[in-house]
């Protein structure tokens, strides 16, 4: 069951557990599996084994070999490998890797924009990461054009 607090109306559904995404977006399970719903409850991506997190752009999701990838939300096309970490999109670019400690950026067309070379990368705030190489720690600025 659903229940809307602002709409004051209730649904039933067919799913058995529900969490809140980003932006108004839930993350749904039905019979193990699982999906994203749009805020009007609309399953808007296929389901899978687990999703780590979606917003109104792309859910992160991991496959039957746990690796990480993307599933479209709003129907545009996202970045087709799979990775060993993935993360949301902040300001346009996500973290991630493909293999262990080695951390870099991508942009939504799946465009390396900084290396896989950090063993550690944390989304500070726009145009802000810290990362670490070697044992020490820095911040990464986006170059802005």
């Amino acid at each position: 069951t659903f229940i809307d607090l602002e709409k004051q109306e209730i649904r039933i559904t067919e799913y058995d557990y529900f969490l809140n995404g980003y932006d108004g977006y839930y993350l749904a399970r039905r019979k193990g599996l699982w999906t994203v719903l749009s805020p009007d409850l609309t399953e808007v991506t296929g389901f899978f084994k687990f999703i780590i997190a979606a917003d109104s752009f792309v859910a992160v999701v991991k496959d039957s070999a746990n690796d990480f990838l993307y599933a479209s939300v709003d129907g545009n096309p996202v970045p087709s490998k799979h990775y060993r970490y993935a993360g949301l999109f902040n300001h346009g670019l996500a973290i991630v890797s493909q293999c262990k400690d080695h951390f870099g950026l991508i942009d939504r067309s799946g465009n390396i924009v900084v290396p896989m070379m950090f063993s550690q990368m944390q989304y500070y705030e726009e145009g802000v990461y810290f990362v670490i190489k070697n044992n020490r720690q820095y911040m990464l600025r986006e170059l802005m054009n």
